[in-house]
């Protein structure tokens, strides 16, 4: 996606907001969808591909922002973390 796109499509919807979103995805194409729309916004994004990955970010980034996980990865299962 296009900084101008992004921009365009901010300017559609209508939001912004701040902070750090940790993206929790196993499928590649789907990771770089999610964090280019919410850069779109104004977050800061950080990504992991496997739930190991993702707590492990999460633990060096828990006090900074919020999370959105895949209920079913790689390694670790999001339901798992849910709990």
């Amino acid at each position: 996606m296009s900084d101008r796109v992004s921009r365009d499509l901010s300017d559609i919807v209508g939001w912004r907001a701040t902070g750090l979103m940790l993206v929790i995805e196993d499928e590649l194409r789907m990771c770089e969808v999610a964090k280019e729309v919410l850069e779109a916004h104004g977050l800061t994004v950080l990504t992991a591909m496997d739930g190991q990955e993702g707590v492990a970010l999460f633990r060096d980034h828990a006090q900074d922002g919020r999370t959105t996980l895949d209920l079913v990865t790689f390694r670790h299962d999001g339901s798992r973390h849910h709990q």
